[in-house]
């Protein structure tokens, strides 16, 4: 019973300097591999025709809309990566629609 007890105790104290370390400043959106930012406008890729926008990060998740070509997509988070495919939750301005695509389809928007 002693041993249960120290062990409580030494997770309990773990907590606490858990607790009391200092907080780490936010980073600044790092571009991906790809170029891609968070805030920033993408397109797709050349040679993609549609993409499906998904309700959450990954195939498994159902179609909430598309995208084609020449649609304008804001990044707002991301990336997830789901598997070895980093997916972004975007907003379709050209369709006014919300959800995830798989960023390797995307590419960054010229002049954003």
């Amino acid at each position: 019973m002693q041993q249960a007890e120290r062990g409580q105790e030494t997770s309990r104290a773990r907590e606490s300097a858990e607790e009391q370390k200092p907080s780490q400043p936010k980073a600044s959106p790092q571009p991906s591999a790809q170029g891609l930012q968070v805030g920033g406008r993408a397109q797709l890729r050349p040679g993609v025709k549609a993409l499906n926008i998904r309700s959450g990060p990954g195939v498994r998740y159902r179609p909430v809309g598309y995208a084609l070509p020449r649609d304008v997509l804001v990044l707002q988070s991301g990336p997830k990566m789901v598997g070895s495919s980093p997916w972004y939750a975007i907003l379709n301005e050209t369709r006014r629609v919300k959800g995830w695509v798989n960023g390797r389809y995307l590419t960054p928007r010229p002049g954003s």
